[in-house]
């Protein structure tokens, strides 16, 4: 049997529409085409809290939700467990679009959470998921799962294929969000059965189009952060260096020498992944604001920046936040050039400061 979506595919990803629409949804697959599941012996197929299998209207009365209730949802890969500015945000971000939805989180497990999962096969895999107690759990006391897919292009994710080919197995609706696509090769059926996609930059778009999967570009979920208005730090007339891990710095030290001999003013570091930093996550988009230009070693600080409204420059080839300047439409094409020296490039986006302070407001 084929998996349909939704008739309604227009719904913004987690609005309060698209997930009442799912949770409407009558069992339509019991399985993922091309994906057989065989669970352990002697155990029972589950049926989540949304299902309505016998029509009897006190069965109906008891797995239904009542009208008004929130929608309860699985959270999984969540980023509010690292330390670390940026995954703070979304984490929070997240958060309040689903709150904005009508939606609570019932379950939330975060990125350390299930590798376990990470089997020799995705079959394998999703049978485990499907034996695990907790899992188990949350599958039957949630109206839809939601899966954090920031991860997906460049570190271990094979247990989260296996959590939404789980889900997707007991026809619970299953939603991709804010996610960074890398090779497709085991997930283009999963992928294809997901009640909605959210990519964050346009090359996992094109992979995606490329595989047929339907899916829908929007900005990454950090920007809808809630952010303090009020700065923790003043960097008036600074160029800041920021999102630079130390064991990176050594591919930058000639350029940024060069950078520091000819900025006129103060060159100030700004960690958004040391200790302590985490503190300050909501002042840190004020932070950056207050300073003339950012320097970024990746895509954290690239995102920070430009949610700021302060011109940049991407230190490096880092491939996350290169995808982000082919996203970004209008970045100014000699500051994303990385063959120009730095001290140029810095140049061309200060001079294009307007551009960022408009792109700050969209």
């Amino acid at each position: 049997m084929t998996c349909r979506r939704p008739t309604d595919t227009t719904a913004p990803a987690g609005s309060a529409k698209s997930l009442t629409s799912a949770r409407n949804l009558l069992p339509q697959c019991l399985g993922i085409p091309g994906i057989s599941i065989a669970l352990f012996m002697g155990m029972e197929m589950l049926t989540p809290r949304h299902h309505a299998f016998d029509h009897t209207r006190p069965l109906m009365a008891h797995r239904r939700v009542p009208s008004g209730t929130p929608l309860a949802v699985g959270l999984f890969n969540d980023s509010g467990d690292d330390p670390q500015v940026a995954a703070l945000a979304a984490s929070q971000a997240h958060r309040l679009q689903l709150r904005k939805a009508g939606a609570e989180v019932r379950h939330a497990f975060f990125r350390g959470d299930w590798h376990e999962l990470a089997c020799e096969t995705l079959d394998d895999g999703i049978a485990a998921a499907l034996a695990a107690p907790q899992l188990r759990r949350a599958f039957a006391e949630a109206d839809a799962e939601v899966v954090v897919g920031d991860t997906l292009r460049d570190q271990p994710h094979d247990h989260l294929l296996a959590i939404l080919a789980a889900a997707q197995h007991l026809d619970l609706p299953t939603y991709l969000v804010n996610a960074s696509i890398g090779a497709t090769d085991q997930a283009q059926a999963v992928l294809g059965a997901l009640t909605d996609c959210t990519v964050r930059d346009a090359a996992s778009a094109r992979r995606l189009d490329a595989i047929g999967v339907a899916h829908r570009l929007v900005p990454d979920s950090l920007f809808s952060a809630s952010f303090a208005e009020r700065a923790g730090r003043d960097f008036s007339n600074h160029l800041v260096v920021t999102d630079c891990h130390p064991s990176r710095r050594i591919e930058f030290t000639p350029a940024l020498a060069a950078v520091r001999a000819a900025w006129p003013g103060m060159v100030a570091d700004y960690a958004i992944d040391a200790p302590g930093s985490a503190r300050d996550w909501a002042t840190s988009v004020a932070d950056l604001a207050t300073a003339s230009a950012v320097l970024t070693g990746g895509y954290d600080g690239a995102c920070l920046a430009l949610r700021a409204g302060v011109p940049f420059v991407v230190l490096g080839a880092d491939a996350a936040a290169s995808s982000l300047l082919d996203t970004v439409a209008g970045y100014p094409a000699e500051a994303a050039d990385t063959a120009r020296p730095l001290t140029e490039r810095l140049t061309a986006a200060i001079a294009a400061a307007e551009w960022f302070a408009g792109a700050a407001g969209r």
